[in-house]
């Protein structure tokens, strides 16, 4: 079944008046996603390509029973669009805008905490499972229903590696893109813990990079709280310190931010790494069948 989407999610468009929405509302609809609403204000009461479209995230949410929401706004206008997705009840918020104000970001953090939503991103491609429901702008024949749970900050790396995956024939309960900017919805442990518990994942992968504190609290995480095999690769080995590459949390700012460091953490905490991207399919495979995951 994977975590977070399965094939009874409902879901809505917000910021559908752009064409990259529109673009990715349809694969999302091709792919096999239930889309029953978009919103756009001052649009209420049209449609677009059959699916309704309502003035604000509450009449959506009332008239749809939606329980996702996929966000396309510009930066500016993400904090009040996640608000009212909050006010809304809505569970599951996927932000696909980067570059959302670092000061909106951390009122936002404060206020999840005590609400019945759960933030992806922003800057995030999305979350997929695979052959049930597919939210954001990840190229949907790439995944392939297995047992694999797959949780990524870079966008571009998730694809590689999955594809790579599905090459071998091994497929992923759900993929999640976290998002590459400083501060994030959720972080790898929020995930870890949904995988940990959900009975179709029996392997994690972590694709992790430079920049940041999430790899090294993830890896304490594990060694106390889960008990299924996990697989990490932190990219960004070769980057110099103190130049951003990327996105904007992609930066060293000190030994502890490097990959190698974060490689050192997780190794400490008994997770299996890889040093290298093209050993991590092959890492995967070994322990699926060593350990009998099929």
């Amino acid at each position: 079944m994977g975590i977070l989407l399965d094939r009874n999610t409902r879901m809505i468009t917000i910021g559908l008046n752009s064409p990259l929405a529109q673009f990715h509302t349809t694969s999302c609809l091709e792919y096999g996603t239930n889309v029953v609403g978009a919103v756009v204000p001052g649009l209420g009461g049209t449609s677009k390509d059959g699916v309704r479209i309502f003035n604000t995230i509450s009449l959506a949410q009332k008239n749809t029973g939606a329980s996702v929401a996929m966000m396309f706004l510009p930066p500016q206008l993400v904090l009040d669009g996640i608000l009212e997705c909050i006010e809304a009840e809505i569970s599951l918020i996927v932000c696909t805008t980067t570059g959302v104000p670092l000061h909106d970001m951390l009122k936002l953090k404060s206020i999840l905490r005590n609400s019945k939503s759960q933030l992806i991103g922003p800057s995030s491609v999305g979350v997929i499972t695979p052959g049930e429901c597919k939210v954001g702008v990840m190229p949907g024949f790439i995944f392939m229903p297995g047992n694999v749970g797959v949780v990524s900050r870079s966008g571009s790396l998730l694809y590689e590696m999955v594809s790579e995956l599905t090459k071998q024939e091994i497929g992923q309960s759900t993929c999640v893109g976290l998002g590459g900017d400083n501060v994030i919805g959720s972080d790898f442990i929020d995930v870890i813990k949904l995988f940990e518990k959900d009975h179709a994942t029996k392997l994690i992968l972590i694709l992790g990079e430079i920049g940041g504190n999430y790899e090294i609290d993830v890896a304490h995480y594990i060694r106390k709280n889960v008990s299924k095999p996990v697989v990490a690769y932190v990219a960004g080995s070769m980057m110099p310190r103190d130049r951003q590459v990327g996105h904007s949390g992609m930066e060293i700012n000190s030994l502890i931010h490097s990959a190698e460091k974060k490689l050192e953490v997780f190794e400490e905490c008994a997770v299996n790494i890889v040093r290298s991207p093209d050993k991590i399919t092959q890492k995967v495979k070994k322990l699926i069948f060593d350990q009998e995951l099929i």
